[in-house]
């Protein structure tokens, strides 16, 4: 698999995003809605952040990683800053910061809901909620970052690589998020690419 494949997922999603926005505002007042939808959303994106997750952690040379708990040791060890990114999209005013919870935890609240949904639907539908598929998109869209700029840190290691750089130049593969802390690097000149 190339990193190729986990962009053209992660458009997908922001496709389906996009489109789903036509019928429930992205805003808080919803949060709590759910659907068949966004039920499909909510486990299609986190078998992505699945996917995405064990593709870095063998970036980074953990390869022994099976599940959300070796994933979050790995993210712990090898690339910290992850977990304080906070993430807002296109048209809407929330931050989201899907890793937060791993400053105390091994686990985050909406990977743990997205098991019960998906192992326990019937009980659990109403966790495939607004905020958790977005939450769960966030969490990817950071994941395919990290993957960008580790994958260029590892093809050129001589080279002293800038995040804010990097993102910058990436920007025209994530159209709908943005991560707060960095927001100069999705400038051009005085004009932001976020409303």
């Amino acid at each position: 698999m190339s990193i190729n494949n986990l962009i053209s997922y992660y458009q997908s999603f922001e496709t389906d995003i996009e489109n789903l926005s036509r019928y429930i505002e992205i805003c808080e007042d919803n949060f709590q809605t759910y659907s068949v939808e966004l039920t499909r959303l909510y486990l299609s994106i986190c078998s992505e952040v699945d996917v995405a997750l064990k593709y870095l952690c063998n970036l980074l040379g953990a390869c022994d990683v099976n599940n959300i708990n070796d994933y979050s040791r790995a993210i712990k060890k090898w690339c910290p800053e992850l977990i304080d990114k906070k993430v807002s999209l296109k048209g809407c005013s929330v931050y989201f910061s899907p890793w937060a919870e791993l400053h105390n935890a091994d686990n985050t609240t909406w990977w743990r809901e997205h098991n019960d949904v998906k192992h326990g639907r019937i009980q659990h539908y109403k966790n495939a909620s607004l905020k958790n598929v977005l939450t769960a998109f966030c969490a990817l869209y950071t994941i395919n970052v990290f993957i960008v700029f580790k994958q260029s840190c590892k093809q050129d290691p001589m080279a002293k690589f800038d995040f804010a750089s990097m993102l910058y130049q990436t920007k025209g593969y994530f159209r709908l998020a943005q991560m707060k802390d960095i927001p100069f690097a999705y400038s051009i000149g005085e004009h932001s690419l976020f409303i």
